[in-house]
């Protein structure tokens, strides 16, 4: 029999939560799980769920979820997500923002899923490398050299940059599928000027 898995992102907002939720289990349709997203609230949502139901699993606690990636530069959402983080051992957060993950970083951040990465990948691996081994000033020297980096990758839609540039270096083909489109020839002299700097060519 087929049955559906239900996925509730919350904060702060119990009662209406619940009334959602006991809408759900009065459904005729088979219930396989019912997952809540709760992003660090502080009016006890995962503990009154854990003491009310016993379907409801907590994202953050989930056997199978071991991070999360942060694509977002907020303050407050970082220091949650790091908060959630603290109160459990294997649940990890990482960055998805190339421009601001050594902030991340610096206020207990994980790592980072990077584009970056992609055509820059042991600088990358040793601002990570450095940071977390307390010599911050060389992540942030090699940081502060990958700035205009940063901004070109995202010159346009990504990951069109991306490509572009790894086409350039051989590691791939110039073959792209819509809605991909190559990168406007009015960027790859900008880009091609950076990429020589960085030694990529």
């Amino acid at each position: 029999m087929k049955t559906v898995s239900v996925v509730i992102p919350t904060y702060n907002r119990i009662n209406f939560l619940l009334r959602a939720i006991d809408s759900i289990l009065k459904q005729t349709y088979p219930i396989h799980q019912i997952i809540v997203v709760d992003n660090n609230s502080t009016d006890n949502t995962s503990e009154i769920l854990r003491n009310k139901y016993t379907k409801i699993e907590i994202l953050s606690e989930h056997k199978n979820i071991v991070g999360i990636k942060e694509a977002v530069c907020n303050e407050e959402r970082i220091k949650d997500l790091i908060k959630i983080s603290l109160s459990n051992d294997n649940f990890k957060i990482y960055s998805g923002d190339d421009p601001s993950f050594l902030n991340m970083l610096s206020v207990g951040g994980h790592g980072v899923i990077s584009v970056a990465a992609n055509v820059v990948p042991k600088y990358i691996s040793d601002i990570c490398s450095f940071y977390q081994n307390n010599e911050v000033e060389k992540a942030e020297k090699i940081n502060d050299k990958l700035k205009n980096l940063y901004d070109l990758l995202f010159i346009e839609s990504n990951p069109i940059p991306v490509k572009w540039m790894m086409y350039k270096m051989g590691l791939v083909q110039n073959a792209l599928r819509l809605p991909l489109v190559e990168l406007d020839r009015k960027y790859q002299e900008i880009i091609i000027s950076e990429m020589l700097k960085l030694e990529l060519l």
